[in-house]
């Protein structure tokens, strides 16, 4: 059985909990996908697991690197492009599918760690809970799940330059857990992803960058109008 090597390091000040915040667990543990009706089963290996766009939510990750795929069932290559390589990731959320830009969890370069015996998954490895900013205990939140192959890379923007596979989720909704008046509500799992295909022709930055763009622009336009 092919072994995925997953961990995760929590960034510090952002995964703080609080009784009001929403929380989430870092993995996909649950998720099974769908193709025409037939899902797949990582606890038996049951179901053929196939790449679906139509898949929005239990999603799997499947990557078109031959290298890098598990095959049907994790035995070979034919019908399936799971995925059955170490991923390095990063979690970004928020309390709207706009706001979904802090940075919550990563796995990423050398800090990939631990053990995980599961095709197409990821796993936090820790069973922490992570604070979502700006939402409520219980409430729904909305996740984008950014990732790509190996170890290599220290950030999804540098494996995008070095041309590794890559993909990311897109926001998507998500039940969240947390610490509430009437006593706590365990954290979810990411069951709200949908199914990811890594690719070498996604160019998508990082939620980070596309701050640091804006934050640029703005600062130009300012000085262009001090200027006039």
């Amino acid at each position: 059985m092919k072994k995925l090597i997953l961990s995760v390091s929590l960034v510090a000040g952002v995964s703080l909990i609080t009784h009001a915040q929403g929380t989430i667990a870092a993995n996909n543990l649950a998720n099974t996908g769908s193709f025409n009706g037939q899902s797949f089963n990582p606890n038996n290996g049951t179901g053929n697991p196939v790449y679906s766009s139509t898949v929005t939510s239990g999603g799997l990750i499947f990557t078109l690197d031959p290298a890098a795929q598990a095959g049907n069932n994790g035995y070979g290559s034919a019908n399936s492009q799971m995925l059955g390589q170490d991923v390095s990731w990063a979690l970004y959320g928020g309390a709207t599918a706009g706001a979904a830009t802090t940075l919550l969890a990563s796995l990423t370069g050398s800090g990939i760690t631990g053990d995980n015996a599961n095709w197409g998954q990821i796993t936090d490895g820790t069973g922490a809970a992570i604070g979502v900013p700006g939402t409520a205990a219980g409430a729904t939140v909305y996740l984008d799940l950014y990732v790509w192959e190996g170890n290599t890379f220290s950030s999804y923007a540098a494996a995008l330059a070095g041309g590794d596979y890559t993909a990311t989720t897109g926001a998507f909704a998500n039940n969240s857990g947390g610490l509430t008046a009437g006593g706590p509500v365990t954290q979810s799992p990411l069951g709200g992803m949908p199914d990811i295909q890594l690719a070498t022709s996604t160019v998508i930055p990082e939620p980070s960058t596309l701050a640091m763009a804006g934050v640029g622009l703005a600062s130009m336009l300012f000085l262009r109008r001090k200027t006039k």
